[in-house]
């Protein structure tokens, strides 16, 4: 209802008034398809009642459907919405990886005028505004990994009109290197100044991408010379005691780090060993 007070009168069966602005949400709309299976609504031309009061009497009379208004805009529209892919594809750690993700939908929509953003996406993938994922995944973090894992990645696309659509999909990502696993004798006995070179005391490494490096710790310190690991790189290594370590049981933590060739983080295990040396 709008009113208005500045009306001519010309005679009784005659007014002169300018006709009131609409608001779009005052007009009715029909269901309509944009394409691609997507629905939306429209604007049409919608007719409005006049009502006119005697401002001395307050009688008043209403002519139904007295004026029709057209819509300025009559496109077709909806909240956009992401149509492709069906599916994300798989991702590979260290692979590089790209994927366009389309739009349909919204309004005021010219060709390229979505903006797309994402969230989860794995470390290393980044989409653009234009929608297109790409990018090499790497590790989020240090340790084992895991072989596959589903990742929830929700797209958002926004139009001109600030107008945003969203859809979440499961990405799939395989780590070829991953578990990195290490396994081997966890007591052995060494005399100082040897390494151990019995087959069963070899740490083993199983898993990684890359050459495998090999560290350790031991605790209890030795006051004097060092418990170390030999070789340092490889898929395999032995305890090696050195010949001033104090005769004693120490614990020594046997770590493989691999050497991805991509990102900051690598794959990583540790196993304790617990290391009886005698003279």
């Amino acid at each position: 209802y709008t009113k208005t007070n500045n009306v001519t009168v010309a005679n009784p069966a005659s007014l002169t008034f300018p006709a009131p602005a609409i608001r779009d949400v005052d007009l009715n709309t029909q269901a309509c398809v944009i394409g691609a299976g997507i629905t939306g609504t429209r604007y049409v031309p919608t007719s409005f009642a006049v009502t006119v009061t005697n401002a001395r009497t307050g009688c008043s009379a209403t002519l139904p459907n007295a004026l029709i208004y057209n819509p300025v805009d009559t496109t077709c529209r909806s909240l956009p919405v992401i149509t492709a892919p069906a599916v994300l594809p798989a991702a590979s750690i260290c692979a590089p990886y790209s994927q366009q993700i389309t739009a349909a939908g919204g309004t005021g929509v010219p060709p390229g005028s979505y903006t797309f953003t994402a969230s989860g996406l794995p470390s290393g993938l980044t989409i653009s505004a234009s929608g297109l994922i790409s990018g090499t995944p790497t590790l989020s973090a240090s340790g084992p990994g895991t072989p596959s894992v589903a990742i929830p990645v929700t797209i958002t696309v926004t139009d001109p009109n600030a107008q945003s659509g969203t859809r979440t999909y499961s990405l799939i990502l395989n780590d070829p290197g991953a578990p990195l696993s290490v396994s081997g004798n966890a007591n052995q006995t060494i005399n100082v100044g040897t390494t151990s070179n019995v087959p069963a005391d070899t740490i083993s490494a199983t898993g990684g991408t890359g050459t495998i490096n090999w560290t350790s710790v031991s605790a209890p310190v030795p006051a004097t010379g060092a418990i170390t690991v030999t070789p340092t790189t490889g898929a395999g290594t032995n305890i090696s005691v050195s010949a001033l370590v104090p005769p004693g049981v120490y614990t020594v933590s046997v770590t493989a780090t691999d050497t991805p060739t991509c990102g900051t983080f690598k794959h990583t295990a540790t196993i304790p060993v617990t290391v009886t040396v005698i003279p």
